[in-house]
């Protein structure tokens, strides 16, 4: 079965949970039969309106999604988390050159690397990321 066309017009694959900047009513999805859908509770899932399905072809950029980390990057963010057990967190800062600040669990700098541009490419849009994110998100 081919993907929902509403799915390539927004940009997100089948099932995928995203988030609606601006709207707090919650969750949503577009399941494998192309229905627009909101979470009602745990993983239930509930018809949406048309009016906020249009506000979404209309505006796609207003789609929050989970970051999709490649497989490369989790066996780096695992390597990290072996070689340097104390650090939680990466931060992607662009200074001089492309540096990922670490982090502990209460926020304390840890190190850096430095010119690593393509080693997390995904951070380099959503800017910090704890490794357990980054571990636990591969597509």
């Amino acid at each position: 079965m081919d993907k929902p066309r509403i799915c390539e017009v927004l940009g997100v694959e089948p099932e995928e949970k995203f988030e609606i900047r601006g709207n707090t009513l919650g969750r949503f999805r577009i399941n494998k039969y192309g229905t627009f859908q909101i979470e009602i509770s745990n993983d239930c899932w509930g018809f949406s309106t048309v009016e906020c399905l249009n506000n979404l072809i209309n505006h796609p950029e207003n789609i929050a999604r989970k970051p999709r980390w490649t497989e490369q990057e989790v066996e780096r963010a695992k390597a990290i988390k072996v070689l340097y057990p104390v650090v939680k967190t990466l931060a992607y800062v662009d200074i001089v050159g492309q540096t990922f600040y670490m982090y502990d669990d209460e926020d304390n700098y840890k190190g850096s690397l430095d010119n690593l541009d393509e080693t997390f490419p995904t951070l380099r849009s959503i800017r910090r990321a704890t490794l357990d994110e980054i571990i636990g998100g591969a597509q």
